[in-house]
């Protein structure tokens, strides 16, 4: 039986995210999400506090979304965590970020009329040359695969937040 290593974030992004590529030349689209946590303080009332969570894409999946993780884009995320690990100064260091698995975009019908968004959002997605659906983009296992096939240890200092 195989680990589970799955998270699943709803938020928004925080600001346009970065396309940087790492030493073996596997492009990474780096991007920062705020979600918002409500609870109850002891006094009885509730709070909401945000929370801040370092993303990354890998691959062609990367260049493909990078032009839609703008600042304030809400988006669902499906992904693993994943430790970085590097050495700096002879210091070894390490972090935990998340991979992303899928990305679903979450179009606000407020703005997709506005003058902000002229583009529709379909328009922007499948003017590649592959056809996307809009609200999602799953990849298949095999895509994945492929994807992360180039990955390893010594690009984690390229692909740091």
């Amino acid at each position: 039986m195989s680990d589970l290593n799955t998270v699943q974030l709803f938020g928004r992004v925080v600001q346009n995210a970065q396309l940087k590529n790492t030493a073996n030349g596997l492009k990474v689209a780096v991007f920062t999400i705020a979600t918002n946590r409500s609870f109850k303080n002891s006094d009885g009332s509730f709070t909401k506090q945000g929370e801040f969570f370092p993303l990354a894409i890998y691959g062609s999946y990367a260049e493909k979304m990078f032009p839609h993780l703008t600042k304030g884009q809400k988006v669902i995320v499906e992904g693993f965590l994943k430790r970085e690990k590097w050495e700096k100064a002879g210091e070894k260091r390490s972090t935990i970020s998340i991979g992303v698995r899928a990305l679903h975009l979450i179009w606000d019908s407020k703005k997709a009329g506005s003058s902000e968004n002229q583009a529709s959002p379909q328009g922007d997605i499948s003017s590649g040359t592959e056809n996307f659906d809009t609200d999602s983009f799953d990849l298949t296992a095999e895509e994945l695969s492929e994807m992360y096939a180039d990955e390893n240890e010594d690009s984690a200092e390229e692909a740091i937040f």
